[in-house]
């Protein structure tokens, strides 16, 4: 059984791993790998997720973190492929080529791009789904207690990977129940896997999170709010975030996947069973609304592709639904080719454009650096930022999530401008305080200081990239 269970796993290892192949040569650090492989922090705990940093501290035996890249990516591409084997048999369903290729699009939305591209998160972001979707498997039934036991200590163990794999849980806990003969039966399934998904979030709120979330970024994001104004200003954002980001080639070819799914789930629903097809038709609501609804609540809740992990559980759970239909296989699998290579292209453009920032990066940051080696001792301000040109600002303007997965680090106070340069070589203090930057560039605009280049005032050397506004 094993071995077959292995040998099935080659089909979404083998999509998995093709599609997202060009992101593992992205030369770029993206946004927390450059402080990690800088500055060798962990601080994942801080973020809710001790378990992840539990994980990191015993692979670099409690020492700095430093850049193993791809292996962590490369690590991943198997853990992915084993949450979408075992979704279709927590789900019942046949595992058979069709299913097996619908399960890997739990990892192939475009918003997904930026959970694989982190060099480090990628594993533990794909361990969390795989937690996720072994806690569904265990929790279905009440009797089994030991597996139930077992279904809530892996539900808190994703919510100390990574918590948004919650949407997936749910996603999974819905696709159940669609997939029952009557009301009565998909009530009945979903009761335990509800309770088992409650204990774990109480424990994980009450105890976990309130031992080593710190700071207040971090606690912010996790408030709950009874607030209906903030519910309706959440719905707003939501919307316009989902529509920038899938108003692409990447998103339409999803959204008509997912519509025709829906609909030819639903006709089939309604021929069988008119009044049950009402229940399954709120059900698909909520299915399509998962990966967006579990942030509503929320005071502040964060606004990245990242955090949307559920789109994709979304989009699998739709399509192997449908798969008992020969007719529906043999008409999506041309839609799904064409999905998939549009997901490809993606990883493409994401690589050539991060190989490019890298590139166009790397000479502005080396003449910085240069000009600060010649006056040792002083303290480094940035003033203005780094805009993109050429072929970089071409290539990350060709996509909302190319753009997005493309930030320019050197601007102004940023921390991560400040890593950059560390990441060059700067070993000197670099000026991120608010009222320390206003009274040098009160001092620039006073003496005329404020064209594009470098000036030394005293204790500082300002860089300025752009012409200062006074």
């Amino acid at each position: 059984m094993i071995k077959l269970n292995l040998r099935k796993m080659a089909i979404p290892s083998g999509i998995l791993f093709l599609i997202w192949l060009p992101v593992l040569f992205a030369s770029r650090y993206y946004m927390d790998d450059l402080g990690r492989s800088v500055r060798g922090y962990y601080e994942w705990s801080p973020n809710g997720r001790p378990l992840t940093e539990a994980l990191f501290w015993i692979f670099y035996q409690g020492g700095r973190v430093f850049d193993v890249s791809p292996l962590f990516q490369v690590m991943a591409i198997p853990v992915m492929a084993a949450a979408s084997l075992l979704a279709l048999i927590a789900l019942k369903v046949k595992v058979d080529r069709f299913n097996l290729i619908s399960s890997s699009l739990l990892f192939l939305s475009p918003l997904y791009l930026e959970n694989f591209s982190y060099k480090y998160d990628s594993l533990s972001m794909a361990l969390s789904c795989l937690f996720a979707t072994m806690s569904f498997w265990l929790s279905q039934n009440f009797n089994e207690r030991f597996k139930y036991f077992l279904g809530i200590a892996l539900g808190l163990m994703y919510l100390s990977t990574y918590q948004a794999f919650i949407s997936v849980y749910l996603a999974l806990s819905i696709a159940l129940s669609l997939r029952s003969e009557n009301l009565l039966s998909s009530i009945k399934k979903a009761i335990p896997l509800a309770v088992s998904l409650c204990i774990s979030y109480i424990v994980y709120s009450k105890l976990i999170a309130a031992t080593f979330v710190v700071g207040e970024y971090n606690k912010v994001h996790s408030q709950i709010s009874h607030d209906p104004s903030v519910y309706l200003y959440n719905v707003k954002t939501l919307f316009l975030f989902a529509y920038h980001y899938l108003s692409n080639f990447q998103g339409v070819m999803m959204s008509i996947i997912i519509l025709v799914s829906i609909s030819v789930f639903l006709v089939n629903s309604f021929i069988s069973s008119p009044l049950f097809g009402i229940w399954k038709a709120l059900l698909v609501i909520c299915l399509v609304l998962c990966p967006f609804i579990v942030f509503l609540p929320l005071q502040s809740p964060v606004y990245y592709p990242r955090v949307f992990v559920g789109l994709g559980g979304t989009l699998a759970i739709l399509v192997i639904l449908n798969s008992s239909s020969k007719n529906y296989t043999k008409f999506m699998y041309p839609i799904l080719s064409v999905y998939m290579i549009s997901i490809f292209t993606l990883a493409c453009s994401y690589a050539n454009a991060s190989r490019e920032m890298d590139k166009y990066e790397s000479i502005s940051v080396k003449n910085i650096i240069e000009r600060i080696d010649q006056s040792p001792g002083k303290k480094v301000a940035l003033f203005g930022e780094l805009y993109k040109t050429g072929v970089t600002k071409s290539i990350s303007e060709s996509n909302p999530m190319i753009e997005y997965m493309t930030p320019v680090y050197l601007k102004n106070e940023s921390w991560w401008g400040k890593l950059q340069l560390n990441q060059y070589g700067m070993d000197r203090i670099y000026v991120t305080d608010k009222d320390e930057r206003f009274s040098l560039q009160r001092d620039l605009c006073k003496k005329g200081m404020t064209k594009k280049g470098f000036y030394d005032l005293g204790d500082y050397l300002v860089v300025e990239l752009n012409d200062l506004k006074c």
